[in-house]
């Protein structure tokens, strides 16, 4: 199935390392929790995010947000795929648990990034989390071991 765009939330060790990029280097350095976009109702929760993409195209941009929930950016059911993966921009590491949630959240068209005008926007929330959109991309596929978790007793 094709989604109009994926969520990544980025989450890095803090307690263990200073930086994302020093971070970025080691084995239990990054988790990043991946949510599929589908086109639905939008989110209103999620256009607090999205009415910055422009705002912060350029590096080192920031935006300022307040009364957010991020739990805005989890679906219903919390069923999830886990795999040891790479960074999904230069430099490519090995370095992440991907944790890719099962079932999409909805938003709307004016809520995803227009095809080649944004390919990525990152937003720290937190030390130690930020938040990617990143377009559907077409990339070559590997083999790799995907362990699926059932967290609310679903048969699919």
């Amino acid at each position: 199935m094709k989604y109009a765009a994926e969520l990544h939330v980025v989450h890095w060790n803090a307690e263990k390392y200073s930086s994302f990029v020093e971070a970025a280097r080691q084995s239990d350095g990054l988790a990043v929790m991946a949510v599929f976009l589908k086109i639905g109702e939008c989110n209103p929760q999620l256009k607090k995010i999205t009415d910055h993409l422009d705002t912060i195209r350029i590096k080192g941009k920031r935006a300022l947000f307040t009364n957010f929930d991020p739990s805005c950016l989890l679906p219903k059911s919390l069923d999830y795929w886990t795999y040891f993966g790479s960074l999904t921009v230069p430099p490519l590491l090995e370095s992440v648990i991907w944790i890719v949630l099962r079932e999409p959240i909805s938003v709307c068209s004016e809520q995803t990034p227009q095809s080649g005008s944004v390919r990525i926007s990152t937003i720290h929330m937190y030390r130690g989390c930020k938040i990617c959109i990143e377009l559907p991309k077409d990339k070559p596929l590997f083999r790799f071991e995907v362990t699926v978790f059932h967290l609310q007793g679903q048969k699919w």
